[in-house]
């Protein structure tokens, strides 16, 4: 970390900055703008909101002065405003990868344009961070190819989730233990009929988006998490969904342990949450060597022969200028995924649903998501979660009941043809719509 403080530094003083592109400034297009503002070595030089004010408020927030910002709509009025040492704020996402950029991060948290930034960065030989996991758990190994027969970086954001728990996972794998457990610390109750709706008050008073509320009290966003987590470490969900096991940080190390050993997990080597020790994220390691053990046990981490390595912090979109930097300095991702698929998120009824009707978001009011493992979704045929906006309901649905690509007719939309393109890779077509 301080070597790459270091370069930015120079990099700075060189007049030579890492440009940054952003795509979607709401609570954490916002947080990361903030944050750039205040570090060497790197510029924030484009911002696109569909609401012109908050990609103006991201520069804002950033330190940048109103004489500094130019409003483009176009890509030569934005190509014009950086050649005249201006910053860009655009409604316009698109324009965004094209302009002389090194790094473009996308924060929508659709699934959609998020893709197709992701997408787009890649074909202009781009580096690409994204903030929004729910693209990647659908069409990530794909853009991981086109990144790397494109010679750029294709990366989660250091900060969120995943990428925290993947730090812990790399650091014990590294000095010889087994992974028993990986996860995360949910940070609501957990209720899977909320909806933007019904959190609308609560989501308001906090000053955050209440879908993206609802997303996680009705546990998509973990399950979307864990599943990027085990798509980039090889680990697999226990069961579908997850246990989401009671449990403090001490308690890690008896719970999420195998069921033979006095746990409730059926097998080792998987992803989970656990409710109690939010913030934060954990792994629990396993090692059979007595003299490691003790070591561990005089250091007061446990008492063996499970352990339980605890973060008790991530920091989101404050982290992200970290995977900037590995991007474009050192040409590294923080996270990304393995060339075969690990788990999936399922789409799940959250009421009952009628032919005719429309799917829409995570966090509204039609469906939510369930990990499971990507060989069992593909033969069960379940619809993937990032792919509900306006799917047609065909059939009858129950609440609670997982929805299969027969149940509903999916919208065509670029990111529908990327995941055909990325089911391709591995042998295996989705339905014809």
């Amino acid at each position: 970390m301080e070597t790459l403080r270091r370069r930015l530094e120079e990099r700075e003083r060189g007049g030579n900055p890492v440009r940054v592109g952003l795509v979607g400034a709401g609570q954490m297009g916002l947080g990361l703008a903030a944050v750039l503002g205040r570090m060497p070595g790197m510029r924030l030089v484009a911002v696109a909101d569909l609401l012109l004010d908050r990609a103006l408020d991201a520069f804002r927030h950033g330190g940048v002065g109103q004489d500094e910002i130019a409003e483009a709509t176009t890509a030569a009025g934005a190509h014009g405003a950086l050649a005249r040492r201006r910053r860009v704020a655009t409604t316009v996402g698109e324009l965004v990868p094209h302009l002389p950029v090194d790094v473009v991060v996308d924060a929508t948290g659709i699934p959609l344009p998020a893709a197709l930034t992701a997408a787009r960065a890649i074909e202009a030989r781009k580096h690409v961070v994204l903030l929004t996991v729910e693209a990647d758990v659908t069409v990530g190994h794909l853009l991981h190819r086109r990144a790397a027969e494109a010679g750029v970086v294709y990366s989660g954001a250091a900060g969120d989730e995943p990428a925290a728990t993947k730090e812990l996972v790399d650091f014990a794998r590294f000095l010889g233990f087994e992974v028993v457990c990986a996860g995360k610390g949910k940070n609501n109750p957990l209720d899977r009929r909320a909806t933007a709706q019904s959190l609308e008050a609560e989501a308001r008073a906090r000053g955050i988006n209440p879908r993206m509320l609802a997303e996680f009290v009705d546990g998509t966003k973990s399950m979307v998490e864990m599943a990027c987590l085990a798509n980039a470490t090889g680990l697999v969900p226990d069961v579908r969904g997850m246990h989401a096991a009671r449990a403090t940080p001490a308690e890690l190390a008896k719970v999420l342990i195998p069921i033979e050993d006095g746990g409730i997990l059926k097998r080792r080597g998987v992803v989970d949450f656990a409710i109690g020790v939010a913030p934060g994220v954990f792994v629990v390691i396993h090692t059979d060597h007595p003299v490691i053990q003790e070591e561990l046990r005089y250091l007061k981490i446990g008492e063996g022969p499970y352990f339980a390595l605890y973060r008790p912090y991530h920091l989101t979109s404050v982290e992200t200028p970290i995977s900037i930097a590995k991007a474009a300095l050192d040409h590294e991702a923080t996270i990304a995924p393995l060339p075969e698929p690990m788990a999936e998120v399922i789409a799940v009824a959250k009421r009952a649903l009628r032919p005719g009707e429309r799917l829409g978001l995570p966090g509204e009011d039609t469906v939510y998501g369930l990990i499971e493992e990507a060989g069992v979704a593909r033969h069960e045929n379940l619809l993937p979660m990032g792919l509900t906006r306006n799917a047609e309901v065909l059939v009858e649905l129950a609440p609670d009941q997982p929805i299969r690509w027969d149940d509903v007719a999916v919208e065509e939309t670029p990111l529908l043809a990327m995941r055909r393109e990325q089911d391709q890779m591995w042998g295996k077509m989705t339905n014809d719509q």
